[in-house]
Formats: C-alpha cells, sequence, structure tokens
C-alpha cells in the first residue's frame, strides 16, 4: 500500500527528537563562571552570584565577570577592544580598574570586584543604549499617518458637533 522511504522515517525521527530535546536539555546560561574567594575558599560560581568585595582569579582567556580593582602581584595585558576599540592589549598593574567585559590576554592576576550588573561600565553603556528611542524610517512614516488621520477624526468631531449645536438652535426656535 503505502511505502515510506528511510530518509522520511529519519526526517520525522529529528524533528521529534529536536522537539522533546528543548524540554530535557535546556540552552546554556549566558553567564560565565569563574573562581572567587569568599571567606578563605575558592570556589567556582556563576558570575551572576558576585558581589562586590569577592576576590576574583583571572587567568589567560578568562572574560572579567565584573568591574574590579587589581590586587598585588605583577601584570596584565587585557583586551579591551570590546569596551574601547582599541586593538592592542593593555597593560595593567595592581591597583588599576579593569571592565567587565574585557579578556585577559597575558598573566594572571587576582582582582577585587567593586561593582556589578549595570553599575559596571559595560553595563551603564547597555543602559545607555537600551535607553534611545531611535525610530526608523518605517515607524516615522506611519506616526505621520497617524498623526494625519488623528487631525483628520478631530476635525470631523468638530464639524459633527457644530452641526449638532445648529440643529438644536433650530430646534428651540
Amino acid at each position: 500500500m503505502f511505502s515510506f522511504s528511510f530518509s522520511f522515517f529519519f526526517f520525522f525521527f529529528l524533528l521529534i527528537f529536536f522537539f522533546f530535546s528543548s524540554f530535557f536539555f535546556p540552552p546554556p546560561s549566558p553567564s560565565f563562571s569563574s573562581s572567587w574567594k569568599r571567606d578563605g575558599v575558592w570556589k567556582r560560581i556563576m558570575a551572576l552570584e558576585l558581589v562586590p568585595g569577592d576576590l576574583v582569579i583571572l587567568k589567560i582567556g578568562d572574560v572579567v565577570p565584573a568591574d574590579g580593582i587589581l590586587q598585588e602581584g605583577g601584570t596584565c595585558d587585557l583586551d579591551q577592544s570590546g569596551l574601547t576599540g582599541e586593538s592592542l592589549p593593555v597593560k595593567k598593574s595592581p591597583g588599576d580598574t579593569i571592565y567587565s567585559g574585557t579578556v585577559v590576554k597575558r598573566g594572571e592576576q587576582d582582582m577585587m570586584v567593586s561593582h556589578i550588573g549595570e553599575m559596571t561600565e559595560m553595563g551603564k553603556g547597555v543602559a545607555l543604549i537600551q535607553s534611545v528611542e531611535s525610530k526608523g524610517q518605517v515607524s516615522l512614516f506611519f506616526f505621520f499617518i497617524n498623526k494625519k488621520k488623528k487631525k483628520r477624526r478631530e476635525r470631523g468631531k468638530k464639524k459633527r458637533e457644530r452641526e449638532r449645536e445648529r440643529e438644536r438652535k433650530r430646534g428651540k426656535k
């Protein structure tokens, strides 16, 4: 009667697998983890759980999880191109402020967290960009069309009100 090919069954299997896999395997969290020291114990946690005052160890290739101040030790080279646009790594020494979102290119250093979330330099930039309401050409076009329609409606209401007023005056005479 019906003859289904192998490719149909394979496609159907993949469709079912991907549908149900989203329930069992949630997407990875956008937050990255870091090694930090709190109460004298080193642990590995998500960056969302950091608080000001935590001590974080930064290694080569790590993304800095929060704004902070470098602690004692040697120097460290950071790629700040995502924040400042600089093409070359910046050399940072103990006591210097480093910013979230930068990448450690050379060195290993401890950092004391000073700012997290929207209080970081990167967070302030993101908040500033989100606060700007830019309107594209299409939205401006529809804005002006709606403005004209609103004016026409208002003129029509005023005209109807004048006509009603005239009818009331004629009815009283």
